[in-house]
């Protein structure tokens, strides 16, 4: 959905993308205003609407089961996405929601969809420390250890890979040396393994550079996922352009049956099964081989459903 209130600019091509873009790096502020909370940590999960709120409330219900004591946002947009019966069971959980269009009125964005969603989640979130997970991504363990990670603490942001180019007939397996992306950009080539964005581990404040041009590429997604598979590499295109390096796993995602991936930890351990291929529904759900505490997913889904009525 875009802003009314967008700001008038010319139209984003081939020819003027590469300017706008280092223009943009130039002026991204250093940090979050003043006035714009930024302490603390937490997760942020973007999931509002009948296809991701099942899913939303399952990720929130599993990370309580599995100790996680942090404080977790429900990020949607408008009132149809979140209806009340839904927020008061995200209550229970402890979770809180936060609506984007309204949010609009205090950060104007010029467009703002399901993908655009999650870069302007980040920037925008309460916390300073902020785990992103998608809706239909689980946690094996709690994740508040990824925090005090050596990894973590030196550089501020962990991202995980992509399939990339060992799976070159999927989308994410596009951004080889001769993709037209990094004439665009005017980022140099050197084959690093491309970004999976269903889990984001980020400082806001020592981020927030890196964070505010990854959400102006997003708000100009009519332009930029032409040559992206939507957000995900956004961030990995920010992060270099203002040559802020990151951490990332070295273990490659595991494919589960080409309904979930398995991304691990620094010590190669499973730690996050996104059912990208699958994502959980009110109704049947195919069984994932390899799918760690999917038991205990099924009979959280009996219990939401119950609770539903």
């Amino acid at each position: 959905m875009g802003s009314p209130d967008a700001v008038r600019e010319p139209t984003l091509t081939e020819a003027n993308a590469r300017a706008a873009f280092t223009d943009a790096a130039a002026r991204v502020p250093d940090e979050p205003p003043p006035d714009e909370a930024c302490d603390g940590t937490g997760v942020i999960i973007p999931g509002g609407g009948e296809r991701y709120l099942p899913g939303a409330w399952l990720t929130t219900a599993l990370l309580r089961r599995l100790g996680c004591a942090l404080p977790i946002e429900i990020w949607y947009m408008g009132a149809a996405e979140m209806p009340d019966r839904w927020r008061a069971l995200l209550e229970r959980l402890g979770a809180s929601t936060v609506d984007a269009l309204a949010l609009r009125a205090r950060h104007p964005t010029r467009w703002l969809g399901g993908f655009e969603l999650k870069a302007y989640a980040l920037l925008h979130a309460r916390f300073r420390h902020v785990l992103l997970l998608d809706a239909d991504n689980v946690p094996v363990h709690d994740p508040s250890f990824l925090f005090e990670t050596e990894q973590y603490v030196t550089g501020g942001a962990i991202f995980w890979p992509d399939y990339g180019m060992g799976r070159p007939w999927l989308p994410t397996g596009a951004l080889s040396r001769s993709h037209p992306i990094w004439e665009l950009t005017g980022v140099p080539y050197r084959g690093d393994r491309e970004f999976e964005s269903g889990q984001v581990c980020v400082d806001r404040r020592r981020c927030y550079r890196e964070l505010a041009l990854a959400d102006w590429l997003n708000q100009r997604s009519d332009f930029w996922y032409r040559y992206l598979w939507g957000d995900k590499d956004t961030f990995h295109l920010a992060w270099r352009k203002l040559q802020r390096e990151w951490a990332m796993p070295a273990r490659d995602p595991i494919d589960l049956s080409g309904m979930a991936m398995a991304q691990c930890d620094f010590d190669g351990r499973i730690v996050f099964l996104h059912r990208n291929g699958a994502k959980w529904s009110l109704g049947t759900n195919p069984r994932v081989p390899g799918f760690t505490h999917e038991d205990l997913c099924f009979e959280l889904l009996d219990e939401l459903r119950a609770a539903l009525g």
